[in-house]
């Protein structure tokens, strides 16, 4: 006879088994960790869409205004009626054609300003959103759109008494 691996014949070894490897192990049991894993995914991700959701916000009141059924004003009516409360009004922006439309401010040529008045032709149709943070002066009138985000009060107060006029 020949001797495999220090004197141990091959007709002494013999398998052995245990209780252990007879009993069956289920799913669960084998994939715990995986499965806690994913449960606490699931757990994370429905708290995220719980309490980190976006705050609600104001809508917009979106209106939309057809100039051939608005009172018109006149270039000239407008600068005039801001001109007699202080405020000098210059043409930055003129479009012309069916939607003609002019932008006129108190700022230097080029220059943002935070205060703007724009008139609009006859025959445009224009879409107002209406979502002022409460800062801002904003009026639509006719075929005048006011526009004022600046914090002076001073000079808000005299784009406002200039819009009254114009709307008397």
């Amino acid at each position: 006879m020949a001797v495999v691996g220090g004197g141990v014949t091959p007709t002494e070894v013999s398998t052995v088994t245990s209780d252990v490897d007879q009993v069956g192990v289920s799913w669960v049991q084998r994939h715990l960790i995986a499965l806690a894993v994913v449960v606490a995914a699931v757990a994370a991700t429905g708290s995220v869409f719980a309490f980190a959701r976006p705050t609600a916000h104001q809508q917009s009141r979106v209106t939309t205004v057809h100039m051939q059924d608005q009172r018109h004003y006149a270039l000239a009516e407008v600068r005039k009626a801001f001109a007699a409360h202080g405020l000098q009004l210059t043409v930055k922006t003129h479009v012309g054609g069916k939607d003609a439309m002019t932008i006129l401010s108190n700022g230097p040529a080029g220059a943002p300003s935070p205060f703007t008045v724009v008139v609009f032709g006859p025959k445009a149709t224009v879409t107002f959103t209406q979502d002022s943070d409460g800062k801002s002066f904003d009026a639509h009138f006719g075929n005048v759109q006011v526009h004022y985000g600046g914090l002076g009060t001073r000079f808000r107060s005299s784009v406002e008494a200039a819009v009254a006029e114009l709307r008397t």
